[in-house]
């Protein structure tokens, strides 16, 4: 059984947008390990891309 605080942290997490990772990122190091740069070098490029149209909002 997962303890009801547990619930309600992970909740919060979930719903805050500020602390969520893109999935670029978790594709760029999966595909970084592999040894398959030329995807890596893709979603790098996207997660990159992403940040920097979050930062641009923020202005």
């Amino acid at each position: 059984m997962i303890p009801p605080l547990y619930l309600v942290l992970w909740e919060q997490q979930l719903n805050n947008q500020q602390i969520q990772r893109p999935i670029s990122m978790n594709f760029f190091q999966a595909f970084h390990q592999s040894g398959n740069q030329q995807e890596a070098g893709h979603w790098l490029s996207q997660y990159q891309s992403f940040i920097g149209e979050s930062r641009a909002d923020d202005e």
